[in-house]
């Protein structure tokens, strides 16, 4: 009987075809991580294009387009808000003299903040003590902000009238808690301005903060005094 031979001929070293494939796939793999980490809009385009609709890869060139576009600043955003920026330092220089020269200093503060203008009518000058009805004195100088910010209502996009107190709790019937006091004296306020001077209903708002929103340290009598306000947040059109 013949004896069978101990050893197989040939394909010894196939397995290096198979590594070397690999290693060729992980390379090109790579670089193309590296390549879309800083690619820009218009090269990440050609890149997913280049794979012709391969499932899993966006399927059209048009939404490639799409979302290269999303990755380029908007420029007309841009200056649009500086438009805005311009605008609101205008008319909070406008809104801040009209209440110097009304000897309105000590009741009402006027501070712009980004592209919004901030009035504040400070402690009592609206309302008496854990009431939320404007006080009859109250009425003039409201009155008289009123008719200022309504000769700029077409530079104005939107109004927020904001209610806020001390964290001195109440609970009365009216108002169970500084919830219902801030809120109700936001809405007492927004009627004033849109019933007696008839601002549009679709450029106000209003809403109460409670306690929770102070602007001094409610443990000492100052800082509660400063809390009790109530805010007009005036947001900007762009110039």
């Amino acid at each position: 009987m013949k004896k069978r031979s101990t050893s197989e001929s040939g394909g010894g070293a196939n397995w290096m075809d198979t590594y070397g494939d690999m290693v060729t796939l992980l390379l090109c793999f790579f670089v193309l991580l590296y390549a879309s980490s800083t690619i820009d809009a218009s090269k990440w385009a050609q890149i997913v294009i280049s794979f012709g609709g391969a499932p899993g890869v966006l399927t059209s060139q048009e939404a490639v387009i799409e979302t290269a576009r999303n990755n380029i600043p908007n420029r007309k955003q841009s200056q649009s808000s500086e438009a805005t920026a311009k605008n609101a330092q205008k008319l909070y220089e406008e809104l801040r003299q009209y209440v110097s020269e009304n000897g309105m200093d000590r009741d009402v503060l006027v501070v712009k903040s980004g592209d919004e203008i901030l009035i504040r009518f400070g402690n009592n000058v609206l309302f008496d003590t854990g009431k939320a009805n404007i006080r009859a004195e109250a009425e003039g100088i409201m009155s008289q902000i009123t008719e200022a910010i309504m000769g700029y209502s077409s530079r104005i996009n939107m109004i927020r009238i904001e209610g806020h107190t001390d964290n001195v709790p109440i609970n009365t019937r009216e108002f169970p808690s500084n919830w219902e006091l801030s809120t109700t004296r936001a809405v007492n306020v927004l009627r004033f301005v849109v019933e007696n001077h008839g601002y549009p209903l679709d450029k106000i708002s209003a809403v109460g903060y409670g306690e929770y929103h102070p602007v001094g340290d409610n443990s000492v009598e100052e800082g509660r005094r400063m809390n009790r306000r109530v805010d007009f947040v005036i947001n900007v059109m762009p110039e």
